[in-house]
């Protein structure tokens, strides 16, 4: 589930870039024409016009790759779901629910492995007293009833019955039921050490990834602020060039860190998006967030 969840946002991020691409390419489009302009009124170097077109050349082979990208991102997808086609998805990404650390560190403790390792250690400890029950004596009865008959099968001519029963201690058998419960209790130590560990490293992914969700939040929101000051910086220096107190060079600039800074926003949310869906993972709640089976309770 978590794979699939993974390569869902995949496909969102590949989207996101071909939009990124397409933006990119009408703005060099729109930089070649108004250089265009400016060379056909006189205002402007021909090398203005030759450097936008070269943006414009290079903005389509971004394009190329980022529509690639989105289709090899969407047979990634129908190959995790066990198709051989290509798989769309909406572009609305569903929410997943963040809850509070305490609440995430305890559902963890009720992670499938973690309950793996507890049914190891009790089966360890039944061990024990199969281990022990070898110094018990052994109490059996049986009996049996036979019929006889000269002439037909099950015949009644004559019977006979016989019960018995039988005690069996075994005193002395070279210390391997001593070995066998040794062996038992090492295993049940060994089985109560892996569970601790466990839970330890559990907890720890828990932790790692509700910093990782915080930091990737910040991250975007950060980038968000990126992309406002980049397209007004863009604008200011369009102004300038428009007003011949800026070089081309400038305005293209100008451009390619608006540009970074839109893929940048698409990552960055990309991230937040997979950090709630890690720690979904990481807490064990993925299934029940993902409305795969009943929540156990929630606190957020």
């Amino acid at each position: 589930a978590f794979k699939v969840v993974q390569y869902y946002l995949m496909v969102g991020t590949a989207r996101g870039y071909v939009g990124v691409a397409e933006k990119a390419l009408d703005d060099a489009r729109e930089h070649h024409r108004l250089a265009e302009l400016r060379y056909s009124a006189g205002l402007g170097l021909y090398s203005d016009t030759l450097r936008t077109g070269t943006a414009v050349a290079e903005a389509r082979q971004r394009l190329v790759s980022a529509e690639k990208n989105l289709s090899v991102a969407k047979r990634a997808l129908g190959l995790m779901i066990g198709s051989q086609e290509a798989v769309d998805v909406t572009p609305e990404t569903p929410t997943l629910p963040v809850s509070e650390i305490g609440y995430l560190r305890t559902q963890s403790l009720a992670r499938r492995d973690v309950k793996s390792m507890e049914l190891r250690k009790e089966n360890a400890k039944a061990n024990i007293k199969l281990a022990d029950a070898g110094y018990f004596p052994f109490l059996g009865v049986g009996g049996t009833y036979q019929l006889n008959d000269h002439n037909k099968p099950l015949g009644g001519e004559g019977d006979s019955w016989q019960v018995m029963a039988f005690l069996k201690w075994e005193l002395f058998d070279g210390t391997k039921r001593k070995h066998e419960r040794m062996k038992a209790i090492h295993q049940v130590s060994e089985a109560e050490e892996h569970l601790e560990g466990m839970k330890k490293m559990v907890s720890f992914q828990v932790d790692e990834a509700f910093l990782t969700l915080e930091e990737a939040k910040k991250n975007w929101e950060l980038a968000q602020e990126a992309l406002k000051t980049a397209d007004e910086g863009r604008r200011l220096v369009k102004v300038r060039y428009e007003g011949s107190l800026s070089p081309i060079v400038d305005m293209l600039d100008s451009q390619l860190s608006f540009d970074h800074a839109r893929a940048n926003l698409v990552a960055r949310e990309n991230e937040y998006k997979f950090a709630v869906a890690n720690l979904c993972y990481a807490s064990g709640t993925i299934l029940a967030d993902l409305k795969l089976e009943e929540p156990k309770g929630r606190t957020k």
